[in-house]
């Protein structure tokens, strides 16, 4: 499911397959669940993306 958001999203954005070059590529994952921002920041990454995850504002 993860694989096909981020694909989808990519593909909207017309940057699929091509480098990108804007500055920041960067995601803020939030969520309660630990284990569910886990995971997404290892999609986000998947993505050659950078990713920080936080299940609360103190882990921030």
């Amino acid at each position: 499911m993860a694989k096909y958001w981020f694909g989808e999203l990519l593909q909207r954005s017309g940057q699929q397959g091509s480098e990108r070059d804007c500055g920041m590529n960067m995601v803020l994952v939030i969520d309660n669940d630990k284990e569910l921002c886990a995971f997404m920041k290892k999609c986000i990454e998947r993505e050659k993306l950078t990713a920080v995850a936080a299940s609360d504002g103190i882990e921030l």
